[in-house]
């Protein structure tokens, strides 16, 4: 990696809705980097520039990716009739309160399946995984601290526990029908049981 145009030695391909927080997470943690901000100090950036279109090229070129893919993940300023800003989320416009970026969240059952953090977690809305039909966790249950996106992997707390072992707890039906809506209007497929319980709303 040059000093004077750092990069990392290898790519890691961005997943379709996947959180670019989490993405950044999971990039960091294959580099064997403490979490999203390292990738931020290699490029140069400050903390809250991560997502600035201005900066997509220089984050892109740490990443190994084309400024377009960085783009597309990002959840970008967009102008709403020339007077405020929103935020690009998954095709949709909407404003910058509807996301949870301070608090993570996982569901333990699909890091099982993937360690991958997705989009829609981080909307404030969702507080459940439709697919598994449980509540998403957002903080340790061994140590009681909240999750934070600097961990030593995306499935284990700062305490090392394992967050693929954390039990998770069912939501109810009506919360499950609503978290369904949130999940296919932000592109996820429904599983068969999400659509059941959409529709039985």
């Amino acid at each position: 990696m040059s000093a004077e145009n750092p990069r990392l030695l290898f790519r890691v391909d961005p997943l379709p809705l996947e959180s670019p927080r989490g993405y950044l997470s999971r990039v960091a943690h294959e580099h064997g980097y403490p979490g999203p901000l390292s990738i931020a100090r290699i490029a140069g950036l400050q903390r809250t520039n991560l997502e600035r279109n201005e900066d997509a090229e220089r984050i892109a070129h740490v990443l190994r990716l084309e400024p377009e893919e960085w783009r597309a993940m990002c959840y970008r300023q967009v102008r709403d009739k020339g007077r405020y800003f929103l935020r690009s989320f998954c095709g949709h416009s909407i404003t910058a309160d509807a996301l949870n970026y301070g608090r993570t969240r996982v569901c333990p059952d699909c890091l099982r399946e993937r360690p991958v953090c997705w989009a829609v977690w981080d909307l404030g809305l969702v507080s459940a995984c439709s697919q598994h039909r449980c509540y998403l966790i957002d903080q340790c249950p061994a140590c009681g601290r909240r999750l934070r996106w600097r961990r030593p992997s995306m499935c284990r707390c700062r305490c090392g526990v394992d967050l693929r072992s954390v039990p998770a707890d069912p939501a109810p039906q009506d919360l499950l029908a609503i978290q369904a809506l949130i999940y296919r209007a932000s592109g996820v497929t429904l599983t068969a049981q999400a659509q059941e319980d959409l529709d039985a709303a």
